[in-house]
């Protein structure tokens, strides 16, 4: 009796033990990828989710001028009460509008106080008189962010291109360091992990906004900002690949002059 319930006991095990490597063998496979476009709110109800398939569904954004890929939860849950195509996206704007994560991104942002805050504008053709590809560090009181600049003087996404905007809107009232890392086309040798790789030379600039005026840091005052260690003060290693520059803002006429070495 002791030894068919040992053998019962064994089969069990063997099966609970199959079964339970064909789930996990079957959890570790890919599901199949589905992705649904779509464009008229009177097809909402068409749209199902196949089984052991993962389903994206496609919806143009009117605010932010490009499709939104949400999972088909998010889909299901913004099509209750919505009315439009734009009330599903609206649910999940917080998420796909703003990448970054910040909030209001595309509502916080004001063309026209840009195009008529004449420190603002001039700042902003600054940075486009400084030619190639750049990377731009702006940093606050609360947080520090980097955008990349191509030399044709366009973001990587109208989300970036809102956030630089919303920041520089607000840093130039309340305050805020600007450092401008531009790209030249000498290159120069370094050698990381034994290897040897060229890289571009950079040039750095600095500038602090404060009460809508703009003060540009001079070069010696950067050189030693970048080569300081923030929370211990003590010196850092200079980098060989940097030139430290600066501009000087003529407030009077709005002209800059760039000042190399």
């Amino acid at each position: 009796m002791d030894e068919k319930e040992n053998k019962n006991t064994n089969k069990e095990n063997n099966a609970q033990h199959h079964n339970h490597n064909k789930k996990k063998e079957f959890r570790r496979k890919r599901k199949p990828r589905l992705l649904i476009e779509l464009n008229d709110f009177s097809k909402i109800n068409d749209i199902k989710k196949p089984e052991h398939t993962k389903v994206k569904v496609a919806i143009y954004c009117n605010t932010c001028k490009r499709k939104h890929h949400l999972h088909f939860g998010e889909f299901k849950n913004g099509s209750v009460n919505a009315k439009n195509l734009q009330d599903i996206i609206d649910k999940y704007s917080w998420k796909y509008c703003n990448r970054d994560r910040e909030p209001q991104i595309i509502k916080i942002y004001d063309a026209n106080y840009i195009d008529n805050n004449k420190n603002i504008t001039n700042f902003i053709n600054i940075l486009k008189n400084i030619k190639g590809s750049k990377i731009v560090t702006i940093t606050t009181s609360n947080y520090s962010q980097a955008f990349d600049i191509n030399k044709d003087f366009q973001f990587i996404d109208i989300a970036s291109e809102h956030l630089f905007y919303k920041i520089l809107k607000e840093g130039i009232l309340k305050g805020t360091g600007i450092i401008i890392r531009q790209f030249l086309d000498i290159k120069t040798k370094k050698i990381i992990n034994n290897k040897e790789i060229w890289i571009p030379k950079k040039k750095l600039y600095g500038f602090f906004l404060y009460l809508n005026n703009i003060f540009p840091t001079p070069k010696e005052d950067l050189e030693i900002a970048c080569n300081t260690d923030a929370e211990t003060g003590l010196p850092l290693e200079p980098e060989n690949d940097v030139i430290y520059a600066e501009i000087n803002f003529n407030y009077n006429n709005h002209e800059t002059n760039t000042i190399w070495n």
